[in-house]
């Protein structure tokens, strides 16, 4: 039983959206050099896509440190010691379970199933390093642009 509960716990992965208390938003203070570089990630509406968060310069340590994933002002998903920490329902049967992944690859990257013109937009993936006494935060921003499935028009949402 408990080895199902944790199943299904972990299965779905990250959820949807809600703002910060505070409105102002993740402090996504942008460190490329730390990540592998990569352009506007282009997807058509319905589409499947990742959205990468691939370290460079330092190791993820999935049990230890802090990743979230944020749009503009809202929270997507946030993922500490191995597990994900739940916001708010909307996007929890669209963001795959891929923990495993992120843990036997050292990245950070999500999915999104189903693209909708409303996933465009700019995202911010940090990574809070919690090493003994000290913490170190690194991000990246990424852009998605869906283009809608019967124009073939670059639509940024």
């Amino acid at each position: 039983m408990t080895k199902l509960l944790l199943l299904l716990t972990i299965s779905t992965f990250c959820v949807g959206v809600t703002e910060h208390e505070d409105g102002a938003g993740n402090n996504c203070d942008i460190k490329d050099q730390d990540f592998k570089t990569h352009k506007p990630t282009e997807a058509i509406v319905g589409n499947n896509v990742t959205l990468p968060c691939v370290p460079s310069t330092f190791s993820i340590n999935i049990e230890d440190d802090i990743i979230s994933w944020t749009k503009g002002v809202k929270d997507i998903c946030i993922i500490k010691n191995k597990r994900v920490n739940y916001i708010k329902e909307g996007l929890k049967s669209r963001i795959p379970d891929n923990i495993s992944e992120m843990e036997k690859n050292g990245h950070a990257s999500i999915s999104l199933i189903n693209l909708r013109k409303t996933d465009g937009g700019d995202y911010c993936c940090c990574i809070e390093l919690l090493k003994h006494d000290s913490r170190d935060m690194k991000c990246i921003n990424h852009t998605l642009v869906v283009r809608d499935k019967d124009t073939g028009n670059d639509d940024l949402y």
